[in-house]
């Protein structure tokens, strides 16, 4: 399973840009070159591993793993911080 962007969601805050073991996530511009457009990321599906740390920083939920809730996700980061 690999991240899947949501662009009615996604604001380019870019916070799963930052937690991501992978580098599988990077910031772009969507619409003309040249033009202020909206921010989006994008995922590099050869690079993400399905970890969940993008859906479980996103606040606006624009991003997400199939086949894993929230509730998921938000148990095994807890986990992984108790360590």
């Amino acid at each position: 399973m690999k991240a899947t962007v949501d662009e009615t969601y996604c604001d380019g805050c870019a916070l799963c840009v930052d937690v991501c073991p992978y580098n599988a996530i990077s910031l772009i511009e969507k619409g003309p070159a040249g033009a202020d457009g909206k921010r989006v990321i994008q995922v590099n599906k050869a690079q993400c591993k399905g970890c969940g740390l993008c859906q479980g920083t996103c606040p606006k939920r624009g991003v997400y793993v199939s086949g894993f809730t929230m509730k998921q996700i938000s148990a095994q980061i807890q986990a992984a911080l108790a360590v």
